[in-house]
């Protein structure tokens, strides 16, 4: 069993408490430590039958439930965290992949930035294609993730940087290239502190026990078009050089869409890389505006090293 106490890196003001209930030891260590390197407060548990007994729900503000978590269980600890925590938010993890579930979490602490930006993200599967649309210039950066293993307890997957680019406002296309498979795939989409995650191509069946309805392939009228084809040439965007070529977000029990996340009874950070960013066994996969009001109530944040209350 693993069990990580909710703390902060040194010297970081976290907005957030963020606790993750999964299953990949690999993949729950990793996410928490990026989102620690984030500037958030994370922790983590695979001890679903003590996890209640761990961790103070009150003072956790969001709890990501990892794909391999049973249903039954799941259901019984939201009512059960949902009880001590009304306000709580659930974010179904899409995958067994911590870059994102990172993406998720930054996604449901960004509807400021994307309000800002005007960051709205769709993906139409019959021509591959995620369009991306922004109210105003921003740095966008586009990741594809993909599974390639799914043998337990720790699966492995892959990602590949597709756009890296500063846009003008307006309507955008990146067309996914061929090494994303149709199937357990994931692309992120971060405007400047804006954030969206979108699934892809679906989890095989056996691979994960959540699930999440089909979000409607709708797309914008395109005013500008980026053709990104991977391996061919380089994209002259103004300035600015772009190679490459890519690829819905997710939350509890929700369709993908923006970073929404479920709250219980009652309601980023860039992820810069670049290259292709291969990750052995790193696996495991939205809502802010209401943390000022709670922590009026319970008080500031615990600086880094001050852990969550285990037992």
């Amino acid at each position: 069993m693993l069990t990580l106490p909710i703390e902060a890196a040194p010297e970081s003001r976290p907005e957030s408490r963020v606790l993750i209930i999964g299953r990949s030891e690999n993949v729950l260590s990793e996410a928490v430590q990026i989102l620690r390197g984030k500037g958030q407060a994370a922790g983590a548990s695979n001890d679903f039958a003590d996890v209640m007994n761990l961790f103070d729900m009150t003072g956790v503000d969001i709890v990501v439930f990892g794909g391999m978590v049973p249903p039954d269980t799941k259901e019984l600890l939201r009512k059960q965290i949902s009880d001590r925590n009304p306000a709580m938010t659930f974010i179904q993890g899409f995958a067994g992949i911590a870059g994102v579930i990172v993406a998720q979490v930054q996604a449901s602490l960004t509807g400021d930035a994307r309000a800002q930006t005007g960051l709205a993200v769709t993906y139409d599967p019959q021509t591959r294609t995620v369009d991306l649309h922004l109210d105003r210039s921003a740095d966008v950066q586009v990741v594809a993730w993909w599974a390639t293993s799914f043998t337990p307890p720790e699966p492995r997957s892959t990602s590949q940087v597709l756009l890296d680019a500063g846009l003008p406002a307006g309507q955008h296309a990146v067309t996914l290239p061929g090494e994303v498979p149709s199937q357990a795939s994931f692309v992120t989409v971060t405007a400047g502190d804006a954030v969206q995650a979108l699934i892809v191509g679906p989890m095989p069946a056996g691979t994960t026990m959540a699930s999440f309805p089909q979000s409607p392939a709708a797309r914008r009228p395109l005013s500008n078009r980026i053709r990104l084809v991977y391996r061919d040439r380089l994209l002259d965007l103004g300035c600015r050089r772009v190679g490459g070529g890519a690829g819905l977000v997710g939350v509890d029990d929700a369709g993908a869409g923006g970073g929404v996340g479920h709250r219980g009874a009652g309601h980023g950070a860039h992820l810069r890389a670049s290259g292709v960013n291969r990750e052995d066994d790193r696996i495991a996969g939205a809502a802010a505006g209401r943390r000022q009001g709670r922590r009026a109530a319970r008080g500031p944040l615990a600086r880094a090293g001050e852990g969550d209350r285990l037992g």
